[in-house]
């Protein structure tokens, strides 16, 4: 199973849009080549606006990454400073998860 880390937050939501957008497409992507994909971006950015208050997705997303034997970082503008990425990457390290990456535009 995959874990795709995409870069999300931004102070821009058109920018936050796009970035699900991209997320979603390369989940897509990634399962028609037969991969098992858990993208938090795709999966909880349509529930988060239901959510009431600040919900704890960082422990959430562990859940799933914790069973992943793949972590994916998808390299979109911001994603040497995105925090969730950082946090991702210092996880998997820690409990010896591949890390592996994308460029869209290689």
């Amino acid at each position: 199973m995959i874990y795709l880390a995409v870069p999300y937050s931004h102070k821009n939501k058109n920018v936050r849009e796009l970035r699900f957008e991209i997320a979603n497409m390369v989940t897509a992507i990634l399962i028609r080549s037969g991969a098992i994909v858990y993208s938090p971006i795709s999966h909880t950015h349509p529930v988060d606006k239901y959510m009431k208050g600040d919900f704890g997705w960082v422990e959430f997303d562990f859940n799933f990454l914790k069973h992943c034997k793949k972590l994916v970082i998808l390299r979109l503008p911001g994603w040497k400073e995105s925090e969730g990425i950082k946090r991702e990457m210092e996880y998997a390290n820690n409990n010896n998860i591949k890390i592996e990456f994308i460029d869209l535009c290689a």
